[in-house]
């Protein structure tokens, strides 16, 4: 094992031992990636989600990272730092996620059962919003989004937003046009002008080809 191994190693172990909800006190296993998997809600549902700025997608929704080596899930904060959520009708709402209050903010927890050569995270949030006074929450349709591709990992971006990894089921979008990209690393270029039609799942499949 090498020094960084040794180091993560004793810091989740640490960190499961630690009050505070830092883990389910289940032993670590050694691996070779860690997985991160953070479903954030919203209530009500249906709110534009930003992160660190981007657009993203609408609630709910589930972020999804993976790090290589035997890690504590603190790398999921940097992506998640500062979460907006906004929505007509509602005021902004805003929840900060650093790398001290993560793992209780998210609820993280070490799967008791992983995939093999994974350490795997799971966690979720729930963030409700303060309606306005005196406005009528506006009628906004919302469609869904699933995208597979062959071979799969790749990355998904919706007007050049970076959404998510492929394979992605039921991604919540607001009704309407938009442009869907897919990067592989080692392929082509994927790209389709799609529609996202109200109360309807639509399916994209893939087929990536190699560069030369």
């Amino acid at each position: 094992m090498t020094m960084r191994r040794q180091l993560a190693f004793m810091v989740l172990v640490l960190c499961l031992l630690a009050s505070g909800g830092c883990g389910t006190g289940q032993p670590p296993v050694l691996a070779e990636k860690t997985f991160v998997s953070v479903l954030i809600e919203s209530e009500p549902a249906g709110a534009s989600l930003y992160l660190n700025d981007k657009l993203v997608g609408s609630t709910p929704y589930r972020l999804e990272r993976t790090a290589e080596g035997y890690e504590p899930a603190y790398f999921i904060a940097q992506t998640m730092s500062e979460m907006v959520f906004l929505k007509e009708g509602y005021h902004r709402t805003t929840k900060i996620i650093t790398q001290k209050n993560c793992y209780e903010e998210l609820y993280l927890e070490v799967q008791p059962d992983p995939s093999p050569g994974v350490l795997e995270h799971r966690g979720h949030i729930t963030v409700f919003l303060d309606e306005k006074e005196g406005a009528a929450p506006k009628e906004v349709a919302y469609g869904s989004l699933t995208i597979k591709s062959s071979p799969e990992a790749a990355e998904i971006f919706l007007n050049d937003n970076l959404v998510s990894m492929t394979p992605t089921v039921g991604l919540q979008l607001e009704a309407g046009s938009y442009n869907l990209r897919l990067i592989l690393n080692g392929y082509e270029g994927w790209e389709r002008n799609i529609e996202i039609i109200a109360d309807s799942d639509i399916i994209m499949n893939a087929r990536l080809e190699k560069t030369w």
